[in-house]
């Protein structure tokens, strides 16, 4: 009866043994399908993982300014920044190039809070200038200021953006 013992244990040790390495390989490709997930980040990153983060730059204005950012026009009153901006604006607008770099044409979101009636005014002249009536030129304005960093104000800007399109 021992030898049968003996026996069954060999039968049990090799079948444990079969499943084992069947495991074994199973979890092997597993892991080859799904590698393991990334450690958390800390604040330092190798030389890989900083490089891997490249997204490269999609311009609104060939090597000037880049989608989906937000600029600062910065300079002594009279100097000129609502002027550019108003330029960028209806050059964007209407897809112009701009001294020799590329406009990919769009939809301009105007943030006139700070002077409308200014803005207003030279938005009629420019318009006059570049031989196009304001209803011929996709650019929305907001006259008033407002906080755009609080919640509410956001949601209520990001909903009539979506009512005029991208």
């Amino acid at each position: 009866a021992d030898d049968d013992d003996q026996g069954d244990d060999a039968e049990t040790d090799d079948t444990t043994a079969d499943d084992t390495d069947d495991q074994a390989a199973a979890n092997d490709k597993a892991k080859q399908s799904n590698p393991p997930p990334n450690p958390p980040r800390g604040l330092m990153e190798t030389s890989a993982q900083f490089a891997s983060n490249f997204v490269p730059p999609d311009y609104l204005i060939d090597e000037l300014l880049q989608r989906r950012f937000v600029y600062a026009l910065t300079g002594m009153t009279g100097h000129g920044k609502t002027t550019v901006a108003l330029l960028i604006a209806i050059y964007v607008a209407l897809g112009l190039d701009l001294d020799n770099k590329e406009v990919e044409q769009g939809k301009v979101l105007f943030f006139a809070g700070e002077n409308p009636t200014d803005i207003r005014m030279r938005w009629i002249k420019l318009c006059e200038e570049m031989g196009k009536e304001p209803s011929e030129v996709d650019v929305i304005f907001i006259s008033e200021a407002m906080p755009i960093s609080d919640a509410a104000i956001r949601k209520r800007i990001d909903n009539e953006a979506a009512i005029h399109g991208p």
